[in-house]
């Protein structure tokens, strides 16, 4: 009982005393005769009693002992993370409000960091449970979820890129120039292999379109959006045999996908390009090359099931529908990447557009 007696505050619980000596110490239950010992000292006992009492004090101090109830932690401060990125366009400052939100957008975006200029700034916020993003002159946009406020970056960057914001779907979809005047794209839900079938087409040869993000303009066509393309840890080793230039790149630590490559490519399409075919890729490990064709229902469901947004706006919807109605879907499953890469080749000339 060291702390001085004035500092010490005695609450009655039933037939009990809490004894609180103070926010770092904790709070002490004491049964009815430790209660009974602590009243008399704190009435005055004589001074002939006062030992006796102590006694009994300190043998019933211990009986049981109630923590206190955690100290609230220091808040954590959180220092802004600005960088400019020269991504489709005019450079564009991504102003985070905490490196987590920083590392949503900064591994895909690393290769375009530059320190020109920004000619907009695009700022990510924490709002309750949920995100915003706010930009000068534009109403905040809330989402709920971080893959949706990427997903609203990743539109923002395109627009100021291209001076448009008439998209009629957001594919989450892979592509490449098919070498023909059109973009082959590669489609589908997580870890059916896009990425690093993709790799296997740049190192063949194809024009880079995009990784895991393909808009489609108001005319239908997809338009690029150069982000690294990453390489999941399980894709590193087929992405160094078909990509060299893959080996070399850093390696960023995903939340959700864990370690991750993401691959500049130096030859990139400049230009929205119309659809050829819609492939959607499943590696299993040695299986043999099957590739079915696709009714556009079933291309029209596989797309939305693997996060594809549709416009809501009557021409947009419309415009997406036709595309996905006239253009040519494929189910593909390999075991071989070679073998993938003939199958689709044979689809259109995998080369420069």
């Amino acid at each position: 009982m060291s702390a001085a007696r004035s500092e010490v505050r005695a609450i009655p619980f039933t037939d009990h005393l809490v004894v609180d000596r103070g926010a770092e110490a904790p709070l002490l239950l004491l049964d009815a005769a430790g209660r009974a010992a602590w009243e008399a000292l704190d009435a005055g006992v004589p001074a002939a009693e006062a030992g006796a009492t102590e006694a009994v004090l300190a043998a019933r101090v211990p009986v049981v002992p109630v923590p206190v109830a955690p100290r609230p932690r220091p808040r954590r401060v959180w220092r802004p993370v600005v960088r400019t990125y020269a991504f489709t366009g005019a450079p564009v400052a991504i102003d985070c409000a905490d490196h987590e939100l920083a590392d949503l957008m900064h591994p895909r975006l690393a290769h375009a960091e530059t320190a020109a200029p920004a000619a907009a700034r695009l700022r990510l916020r924490r709002a309750g449970t949920g995100f915003a993003l706010l930009e000068a002159g534009r109403a905040p946009e809330h989402h709920s979820r971080a893959e949706a406020l990427v997903g609203a970056v990743v539109r923002r960057l395109v627009e100021l890129g291209h001076g448009s914001g008439d998209w009629s779907a957001v594919l989450h979809a892979a592509a490449v120039a098919d070498g023909a005047g059109a973009a082959i794209v590669l489609a589908g839900a997580c870890g059916r292999g896009k990425s690093t079938l993709t790799a296997a087409l740049v190192g063949a040869g194809a024009v880079y379109f995009s990784d895991d993000c393909v808009p489609l303009d108001a005319y239908g066509r997809a338009v690029a959006v150069p982000f690294g393309l990453c390489l999941k840890q399980s894709g590193w080793a087929v992405g160094e045999a078909v990509l060299p230039v893959s080996a070399s790149a850093p390696v960023f630590h995903c939340a959700e996908r864990g370690p991750c490559r993401y691959v500049p490519s130096s030859d990139v399409a400049t230009r929205p390009l119309p659809l050829s075919a819609f492939v959607f890729p499943g590696y299993v490990p040695g299986a043999g090359l099957t590739l079915e064709p696709m009714r556009p229902e079933e291309t029209l469901a596989a797309l939305v099931a693997g996060r594809a947004w549709l416009s809501r706006d009557a021409d947009g919807l419309a415009t997406a529908l036709g595309v996905i109605e006239r253009t040519p879907g494929w189910r593909l499953e390999y075991g071989d990447t070679a073998d993938a890469l003939a199958a689709i080749a044979g689809l259109g000339a995998v080369g420069a557009p």
